[in-house]
Parts: C-alpha cells; structure tokens; sequence
C-alpha cells in the first residue's frame, strides 16, 4: 500500500484506481497513453473544468507526468507535471496546433523562448529546466516543450490586488515600491542582454511569499521576446508585420507596421499597470481589443484626464504622463530612471480617496500632512484606500503657538501658587461672604380665589351643598351611625375620616 499521494485515478475514464504513473487498463485509455494522476489534481480538475484537457495523464520524454492545466496563450499552455524519479512539481509549456503539424516558424519561436530563459540569469526571472520534442499520438505531431521552474503557491499581480479590493486587507507604501523594484530589476536585466519582453501584464508577474520575502516577485512568459542585440545572436524577425501583445499594456508602436521596438516598450507596459493600481480603473476602457488600440492610437486621447486621474496630485501624474508617453523618446530610457522616478514621486505623497490615490507633502496650512506609515486598503472602486489621520499642521503655524502657550502656562502657574498661600488667611472671611451670598428660596403666595366662587359648606351633620337628590340621600342616614357610604368611591368610611379628607378638597365646616 502506497501513501495518499502515490494512489491515482485515470484523468480520461475516471474509473481505473492505482499507482501513480501507471497506465491505465482500459483499453481506449492504454491505446491513447493515459496514466494514473494523483487523486489531489484530479480532485482540482474536477472544481475547475477550465484545468481540463487531453493532454492530462500524458508522458513527456518518459520524465514528465502532466497532471493538470493551469494556464494558455498565444504561445501555447502550460501544466502542472511531476517529473522523474522525485515526483518534483514543474511546469511545462507546449506548443500544440491542432490537427496540424506545428510550423517551422512556430517552431523557432518557441526554440528562441527556450534559449532566452536559458541564457537570463536573474532571481525575479522564472528559470529553464529542460527542453524538447515528443511525438504526441493525440494529435500526430511532434509537439515542442518547455520544462520551467514551478512557482508553487504565487499569485498573479492582478488576481493579489483584486484580493485585497474584496477583502480590504492593507499593504504598506514601502511594499508597493518593493514589487515594482523588483519588476524592474527582471526587465533590467533582460533589457542589458537586448532583450525586449513585449508582454508585461500582470497576468506576467507572479508573487510568492519565501522566508524574508513575502512579495517576491517572478517574471513570466518570454513566448514573445524580441532580440534587439546583446547576448543573444539573431538578426531575425519573426513576428515583423503582426501586432503582438496584450492590447490593453501594449505600447502603441507595438501596432504601427514597420515602427522600430526597443525596451522601451516594456517600461510603457509597466506605466500602464501603475496607472490601473494607483488610478483604480484601465487607462484605455474598452471592451473590445480594436476599441482600446483605437484610444490608444488617438492623439487627443489624453488617459489623465479621466475622472480618477485628475484627483492625482502633480508629481504622480507628471511621473505617468512620462512613462505612457505615445512618442518612445518621451519616456524614461532605462528601466533604472524609472525605478527611481517612481520611488520620488510615491514617496512624497500620501493615500486617500480610490485607489493609490495620492497628495503631495508639501501642502497649505489648511491641509492635512501624513506619515511615511500610511496604510492602504483597497477600494470599492477598484483601487486602494487610505486608513491614517493626519499628524499636524505646518511648521510655521506651530512655531508661532509654541511660545504662547507656554507664557499661558506660567500664568497658569503662578495664579494656582498664590490661591493656595492665601486659602488659609482669608478661610473664615470667604465662608462667611458664601453664606451671605445663598438666597432662600421664598414660599410661593396661594392664588386669589375668585370672587364669584363660593366655599362649599357642610353642618356637623353633613348637609352637604349639593343637589336633592344626594343631599336626601346623605340626610337619610342615622346620625349616631358608625360608618356610612361615601358617594364617590361607594365605600364604606368613618366620619372622621371623611372630615379630613374633605378639608384637604377645601370644605370648610359651620360652628
């Protein structure tokens, strides 16, 4: 008996059990070349139909288990894959046209992918494992792949900031600058070989948390490199005429037909994320591609003037309006400039209404000043939000308050000093003026009874001024009686009571 993750479940019947790596009984799955996957990934392929495809449970090069999909593009999908004899988790990307045998451009395409990342030596750039071609009966044809480093547990940049819009959970300043630092190291270091990425996106840009680092950062997808010189030998184009990249990142001379690409167009690309992370919505909205190109390629079209980016102060939008200029020579020319020229213009600035939504430091007295610790959380609208107070007022203002309150204080003082010198002296002669001082409350006069109202007025024996009926009905009762009935309350009361109570209602009785 194996351990958990050593039994498995045919990705393709789903009925034959076994060990891991072995070939599946049934007669379809054997002939198609289907194995046992580990029952986890199957588990996750059937929550996520989107990780389903035929080329799970296949074998590459006798060393590589494709267990699950986990993503595609242009330049083809990529798995999951448990790699011989460690079972060691990879991730492995194959080029597969359909039906077809892949072209000998596609081809070299993807051979210059594999000796790009061969050649980049870089922390922040996801590393080369393996390369080669397999014969794949599925589709009959040899089919090329790469063997990559696995980020396992990394996020994609933009799937980490749509977490924190719906969770609000907060990140510092300072942990914004440390990604975007290490973004542009990666591109740094590809830019000094004459290499140009040409589809920076935050799909591109992996975070995982490792010891000392809970933000490091990987640099993803180089299926569309272009060599401009360097380290790297070649002088062909292989995508010249065709407008390659994300529509939405893509630097516009990326579309012109026969314009000139340098690294430049990696540092538009990274203006364009900042923008939607400090902004809180995409640059050029639009829900079909040629709409936003068409934005993009308008010159009157001007991203700063939408709603979200006009409340920017001066030096966040002065530092975007440089790195999404439409002409290449108006931008930053390294990605080291643009590194630093982000640090100055985040830096002097603080959090507020959507997104990283900023106010320069250098405020007027009426304006609030906050610390270099403001937190940020994100949005409703899409961005981030700001939690802090302010610490203060200006300088000059407090400066002018200092010395007045302190002259207050000593004022404060000295009066406190000789009240209590003279307390005893003078105890006996400021109890005397407090008595004085306390007025008795005077007895409030009875109001004049008006001259019209006549008393009401009884005899001894109780001949009340009322009407007949119950003045017969009073006279009806024996006088020497102990107790009669009063009218009122229909009980029965001692005359002496009665009495009693009747001066209190203002009766008033004859001698």
């Amino acid at each position: 008996m194996g351990t958990p993750e050593s039994k498995g479940t045919c990705p393709n019947c789903y009925k034959t059990r076994g060990q891991v790596w072995e070939v599946c009984t049934n007669d379809v799955c054997r002939r198609k070349g289907y194995h046992l996957i580990p029952d986890y990934h199957l588990r996750k392929i059937q929550n996520d139909p989107k990780s389903k495809d035929v080329m799970v449970g296949q074998v590459l090069d006798k060393r590589y288990l494709l267990v699950r999909k986990i993503g595609s593009g242009g330049m083809g999908n990529v798995f999951i894959a448990l790699q011989k004899p460690f079972n060691r988790e990879v991730a492995i990307k194959l080029k597969v046209v359909s039906g077809l045998d892949i072209t000998v451009q596609l081809r070299t395409r993807f051979e210059r992918e594999a000796m790009v990342l061969s050649r980049l030596n870089h922390p922040n750039i996801v590393k080369l494992l393996d390369y080669g071609i397999q014969y794949v009966s599925l589709y009959e044809a040899e089919v090329p792949f790469m063997v990559l480093e696995y980020v396992d547990g990394g996020i994609e940049l933009g799937q980490f900031f749509k977490q924190l819009r719906k969770t609000h959970r907060q990140i510092s300043r300072d942990t914004l600058l440390h990604i975007f630092d290490q973004v542009l190291d990666a591109l740094a270091s590809a830019h000094a070989m004459g290499l140009v990425h040409r589809d920076i996106k935050p799909a591109n840009i992996m975070l995982k948390k490792v010891k000392g680092n809970p933000f490091f950062v990987k640099l993803l997808d180089f299926g569309l490199v272009k060599v401009v010189g360097g380290a790297v030998e070649s002088n062909e184009d292989l995508t010249r005429g065709l407008a390659v990249g994300t529509p939405q990142y893509m630097a516009p001379e990326q579309v012109q037909y026969g314009t000139k690409i340098d690294h430049r167009a990696d540092l538009y690309s990274v203006g364009t994320i900042l923008f939607e992370i400090l902004c809180g919505t995409r640059p050029f909205p639009g829900k079909e591609a040629v709409e936003m190109l068409k934005k993009k390629m308008n010159p009157r079209y001007d991203p700063l003037e939408l709603p979200q980016a006009k409340a920017l102060p001066a030096s966040i939008r002065k530092f975007l309006k440089k790195a999404m200029a439409p002409k290449v020579k108006a931008r930053f020319s390294s990605a080291e400039e643009f590194k630093e020229a982000l640090r100055s213009a985040v830096m002097g600035t603080k959090v507020t209404v959507k997104g990283l939504v900023t106010t320069d430091i250098s405020t007027t007295k009426s304006e609030k000043v906050y610390d270099s610790s403001t937190l940020i959380r994100a949005g409703d609208a899409g961005g981030l939000k700001s939690l802090t107070g302010y610490s203060g007022h200006n300088r000059r203002g407090s400066a002018l308050i200092l010395p007045g309150l302190i002259v207050l204080g000593a004022v404060i003082a000295a009066g406190l000093i000789l009240r209590y010198n003279s307390r005893d002296a003078h105890h006996d002669e400021q109890h005397t003026l407090m008595l004085k001082t306390v007025v008795k409350p005077k007895t409030p006069k009875p109001l004049p009874r008006p001259a019209d109202v006549r008393p009401r007025v009884v005899s001894r024996r109780m001949e009340m001024n009322l009407p007949p009926v119950l003045a017969n009905h009073v006279e009806s009762k024996p006088s020497g009686a102990a107790h009669h009935t009063d009218i009122h309350t229909k009980r029965h009361v001692k005359p002496r009571r009665k009495r009693k109570r009747m001066k209190k209602n203002g009766w008033k009785f004859l001698p």
